[in-house]
């Protein structure tokens, strides 16, 4: 049993007792110590790959104005600045903007231009189709 390695008296030490240590135990507590001490060094993060497709266009719009009178009820009469022929007799505005919904229009706004005159404006996106008539 005589060459049996020599191992550090943890007792000891955690009782504040002084611990003599051979060469080679030395020396594997330097080592630890050193390795403690350097900083490892950390990887570069990897380029991601740029896989992204290109980005989309945007949206293209057509836009409309329609120009409501009070007759009997607010009635489209001008659309885009033309006069509608028959306008006394187009639907009602609640009724004329549902039908403009239908085909597609979304309204945007809406505004008393006069007392008596209301202005609606509208877009919808531009599409291959070809796009529905307005009365």
């Amino acid at each position: 049993m005589a060459d049996r390695k020599k191992t550090p008296d943890l007792l000891a030490s955690v009782l504040n007792e002084p611990v003599l240590l051979g060469e080679d135990e030395v020396k594997a507590v330097v080592k630890v110590e050193e390795a403690k001490a350097k900083p490892q060094k950390k990887s570069k993060p990897k380029p991601k790959k740029e896989t992204a497709s290109p980005p989309k266009a945007a949206p293209v719009w057509e836009y409309m104005t329609v120009t409501f009178r009070e007759y009997d009820g607010w009635r489209p009469r001008l659309i885009n600045g033309k006069e509608l022929r028959g306008w006394k007799s187009q639907p009602v505005i609640h009724d004329y903007l549902n039908q403009m919904g239908v085909v597609g229009w979304e309204l945007v706004s809406m505004g008393d231009r006069h007392r008596n005159q209301k202005e609606a404006y509208f877009k919808r996106q531009i599409s291959s189709e070809a796009s529905p008539t307005i009365k």
